[in-house]
């Protein structure tokens, strides 16, 4: 009761200064980002850009590259309560929170770049990774968002949140970037564009690399590529071939035991494992066709990709194995293709202005080697595990929206989805198999607008994540030592949200909050042994979000946001109810300044304390970081910047987990708290010229 009554103060101490200094129009929603961009011109406004809810939006690439970022995927952090941490090594997908989620590396939120989706299902080392190291940040025209399953257009791995990152398709100019900084970071970036065969194209090549402040230097590679080729508008059919190529490189310090800290075996910054790591690459063609005839839009899209990834871990030392230790590879190779359409018309209607959506998605990975051995050094020495795996899912939707009156706007939508999963344990054929599963996700949309800056949102639906294929094949004999049980293909969850969102109620304020609540069937948990997800208890989940945007004056803009969650277990167990690693309190500020040349950004976030254990007996500490930027324009060519990162060197942790592990010199195991830590003060210096 407690808890509701903080939503409710909430509320009512933000609706009722918005609601009084009320005043611009709300344009109609589009239920798909891809397509509203399209089909809808970006306004100055935004509430004119939102997509029929509070805690959707897009965020323009101006809005983000004044501030600095560590990693490519921070980026995310616009995103209002998203936090983007890490675990391990830099070319290793991020650690991802938002909405009372420790989403793992992508469980809950999906992403696609310039067109091609990143999240894996089945992957090696987690379902749903989701590595966003591939981001080229100057390319990033902008970022769609949305959270919650309130969206017919969005799928697997979306229950929580989806992000479209777009990439611009032409450049004013040619552009080089050259950045240095600590830890013998460097990085290079051309890019280029020009006209050809009736259209235009756009190249990009960076090489970056890093040590970072590690005891075992990263040795970080990373080589990056884009190309694109988008034909002129003609008749309103638009062709556009990309495509992008990564591979990445490095040594990892992962998590470690406190006790080996605070015993003085390593320092901060040491390593238990010097030969963690990883090597990854990605290659992938997307191909999109867009069709304009009157007011109905068609969008086509098809992709190829190929993935490969071999990561080195041990985050549990020599627990199961005193000799060698417990080393473990994790190893894939796949082959995904792709297709999807969209069409977005106007229905013939006396009575009311209707919209209608429908489309269909399919995707097919070919998974094979799929696999799991014991190493040292890594040298594999016992398969512990090897698969080929064919995933297939494909989806059909639809989203109808009326309106009701000029301040009533109604949308519902359905979705389709059914998953197969064709198994074979190429070690254990008992456990091999073929299984598919089928949702239907529905979603019912309300939006009021009583005054011009000023709209009211209504929000429900369900949604789901798929499983690992393999869990849901598994056969465990009646005798066996280990027991484990299969799991279902698919996970549901449902929710509902009720915003509000106000533009410029205080002249250059621009504000939201929102109250939600979220259910699941099965959460995802962390197993150490496997460094690998698992599926486990049902849950539920509320909170709140508030954020505010505000232009105080044409040098001066502060961003402020705000969240809070409420996690817990709805099943009985003596082990306690708590969702371990749930976030509780998030914050993040922003501020940034421009005059003349100059130009400045300071940001900062914060991320309370989660409990590690289910019985709250173990929390985490909370992070402050902030992070700053000052560049020089010498002129409209070339600009110098200087990035701070961590500037007052708080000495928090990006990621904190609690599992019991072993050291090498230790008799038995022991229960501890494991840490990756922030990274402490560094610098960069950049320079940007175009030309």
């Amino acid at each position: 009761m407690k808890s509701y009554r903080r939503l409710a103060w909430a509320g009512l101490g933000f609706a009722l200064p918005a609601y009084a200094q009320a005043g611009a129009t709300e344009a109609p929603e589009s239920v798909t980002p891809v397509v509203q961009q399209v089909i809808v011109q970006q306004q100055k406004n935004s509430l004119q850009k939102q997509t029929g809810s509070a805690s959707a939006g897009t965020i323009s690439a101006a809005e983000f590259e004044a501030l600095p970022v560590q990693r490519p995927a921070e980026i995310l952090e616009r995103v209002p309560g998203l936090i983007v941490s890490q675990h391990s090594g830099s070319g290793k997908a991020n650690q991802y929170f938002m909405r009372g989620f420790n989403l793992d590396h992508g469980t809950d939120l999906s992403a696609s770049v310039a067109g091609l989706p990143i999240n894996m299902p089945s992957h090696a080392h987690g379902q749903g990774y989701l590595d966003l190291n591939l981001l080229i940040p100057e390319l990033v025209s902008e970022v769609q968002f949305r959270k919650g399953p309130y969206y017919a257009g969005d799928g697997d791995f979306s229950l929580v949140g989806a992000n479209r990152i777009q990439y611009v398709s032409a450049l004013e100019a040619p552009l080089l970037v050259a950045e240095a900084g600590s830890g013998r970071e460097r990085r290079l970036m051309h890019a280029n564009s020009g006209e050809i065969a009736g259209g235009h194209w756009i190249a990009a090549l960076e090489l970056a690399g890093a040590d970072g402040p590690w005891q075992v230097p990263e040795d970080a590679r990373k080589l990056n590529s884009f190309l694109r080729w988008r034909s002129s508008a003609a008749g309103g059919d638009v062709w556009q071939w990309s495509v992008l190529a990564y591979r990445n490189r490095w040594n990892a310090t992962s998590q470690v035991p406190e006790r080996a800290v605070q015993s003085g075996l390593i320092d901060r910054f040491g390593s238990l494992d010097q030969s963690e790591g990883g090597d990854t690459q990605r290659v992938g063609l997307h191909v999109q066709r867009e069709l304009a005839e009157g007011e109905r839009r068609d969008l086509w899209q098809a992709y190829r990709m190929q993935y490969r990834l071999n990561l080195y871990s041990n985050p549990t030392w020599y627990l199961n194995d005193a000799d060698r230790g417990d080393q473990i590879t994790q190893s894939e190779q796949r082959h995904i293709s792709g297709a999807s359409w969209l069409r977005s018309q106007p229905l013939s209607n006396a009575l009311l202005p209707l919209r209608l959506e429908t489309g269909f998605s399919t995707r097919y990975d070919q998974i094979s080697p799929l696999a799991l051995y014991g190493s040292v050094q890594r040298t594999a020495y016992k398969m512990r595990s090897l698969h080929r795996v064919n995933w297939w899912q494909g989806a059909v939707f639809a989203q109808l929206q009326a309106e009701l009156h000029p301040q009533w706007r109604l949308s519902g939508g359905l979705r389709a989805e059914k998953v197969r999963a064709d198994v074979r344990d190429l070690l254990n054929p008992l456990n091999s198999g073929v299984k598919s599963e089928s949702a239907i996700s529905p979603n019912l949309n309300l939006s009021y607008q009583p005054a011009p800056e000023l709209a009211f949102y209504l929000n429900a639906g369900r949604g789901f994540h798929s499983n690992d294929a393999r869990g849901a094949t598994i056969q465990t004999p009646d005798d066996a030592a280990e027991s484990r049980h299969a799991t279902p293909l698919m996970s549901a969850g449902k929710g509902w949200e009720l915003g509000m969102r106000s533009a410029q109620w205080l002249n250059g304020l621009e504000s939201s909050l929102v109250f939600w609540h979220l259910t699941t069937d099965s959460e995802l948990t962390y197993v150490p042994d496997d460094a690998s997800t698992e599926a486990g208890r049902p849950a539920r989940r509320y909170g709140w979000e508030m954020s505010h945007q505000y232009r105080m004056n044409r040098h001066w803009w502060l961003e402020l946001d705000m969240a809070w969650s409420h996690s817990r277990y709805t099943d009985i167990s003596e082990a306690g109810n708590r969702v371990t690693d749930a976030p509780e309190r998030t914050a993040s500020l922003a501020i940034r300044y421009e005059k003349g040349a100059w130009e400045w950004g300071l940001r900062g976030r914060y991320m309370g304390s989660r409990a590690l254990t289910e019985d709250n007996s173990v929390r985490s500490h909370a992070a402050v970081l902030w992070h700053g930027r000052v560049a020089y324009r010498f002129s409209r060519q070339l600009t110098l910047s200087l990035d701070g990162l961590n500037l007052l060197n708080r000495s928090g942790n990006d990621m904190e987990y609690w599992y019991s592990s072993r050291m090498k010199h230790e008799a038995a195991a022991m229960d501890d708290r494991h840490w990756h830590p922030a990274t402490p003060r560094s610098w960069r210096l950049g320079v940007r010229w175009q030309w």
